[in-house]
């Protein structure tokens, strides 16, 4: 009677355990945004400001979301995590804010860039807001620093032009997961 009792309490427990991760994968999809052509900014490279003493624009370069998925595929064969050092300018709409909410996979994907760069240890913490965007089945997970959200809520509204200078720091083609991290941005 006893091994039934215990079998019993297992599937029991098993059901709830299942249950509670479908929640977390649904309660997942829910925060990813789907970017369509719409959304992209497809013209000519927009200008950036001038360079100034606190963050030099000029040394990132202008890419677009199909830029990112072209690096992604450079090596059609290999299957695992591609660490980047790039600097880029992506110009899209603004779709969300980013929320301050990051979990323990996505501080994992943001803390193991600062691994290969230890210039970034010290100071890869105050990257903590996030934006998830999909585009043609890549997920972006787009990583602010905390001190950038307040500004970018007040001066830039919810569709408005914006181009973020970025780090492209890694792709993880398990997850088709690129990790991108928010220096500045700007209004345009």
């Amino acid at each position: 009677m006893k091994y039934i009792f215990v079998f019993l309490f297992l599937i029991v427990i098993g059901c709830n355990t299942q249950q509670k991760t479908n929640h977390n994968q649904n309660q997942n999809g829910y925060d990813t945004i789907q970017l369509s052509e719409s959304d992209l900014y497809k013209g000519p490279d927009l200008l950036s400001p001038p360079d100034s003493p606190g963050f030099q624009y000029s040394s990132y370069l202008p890419i677009s979301f199909d830029g990112f998925l072209e690096r992604g595929y450079s090596e059609e064969n290999s299957k695992g995590m591609k660490i980047f050092n790039s600097r880029n300018k992506i110009i899209l709409k603004l779709m969300a804010y980013p929320t301050k909410d990051l979990n323990s996979d996505e501080m994992g994907r943001r803390d193991t860039f600062a691994l290969f760069y230890p210039n970034m240890k010290s100071i890869i913490h105050i990257y903590d807001s996030k934006l998830k965007l999909k585009y043609k089945e890549q997920n972006f997970l787009i990583i602010f620093q905390s001190q950038l959200v307040p500004y970018l809520r007040s001066e830039v509204k919810l569709g408005d032009l914006v181009g973020l200078f970025v780090l492209h720091t890694t792709y993880d083609e398990f997850t088709n997961t690129h990790v991108i991290l928010v220096n500045e941005f700007h209004k345009y």
